[in-house]
């Protein structure tokens, strides 16, 4: 396999990555703007609610951008991508676990799509020769 042919696999993360990023940025929008219609009227909230608008700014705006980044980054074979995405599988995995130990069954979609990941990123001969 030569170096600049991506696995399709690395394209089916990074592109799971992407969407992620879009989902991220899209709910994080519509719940500020709901935030502010919804309290537009009450003055004496104000400063709280820029703390609260503050806060998601911070929030989702790193999250969008770490989803991005990890999406381009392992199109681009960069071994820290690799790693990050690995690592974020790999707590998806707990928490999904977390999930159906609480009687949950829906966390049986994340335990399946992060153990995919996980196990596609750590054992794939074609992801080692990749990244290498």
């Amino acid at each position: 396999m030569n170096k600049k042919e991506i696995p399709l696999g690395i394209n089916i993360i990074s592109i799971f990555y992407y969407l992620i990023a879009t989902f991220v940025l899209v709910y994080g929008l519509i719940g500020i703007f709901g935030m502010f219609v919804g309290w537009s009227g009450l003055m004496s909230v104000g400063l709280k609610l820029l703390g609260l608008f503050l806060g998601i700014l911070f929030v989702v705006l790193p999250f969008t951008l770490l989803f991005f980044f990890i999406g381009r980054d392992l199109r681009r074979a960069k071994k820290t991508a690799r790693i990050v995405a690995l690592v974020i599988a790999i707590f998806g995995l707990v928490g999904a676990l977390g999930i159906l130990f609480l009687g949950n069954y829906q966390g049986i979609f994340g335990l399946i799509v992060n153990g995919l990941i996980a196990g596609y990123l750590l054992f794939s001969k074609e992801v080692k020769k990749f990244f290498s």
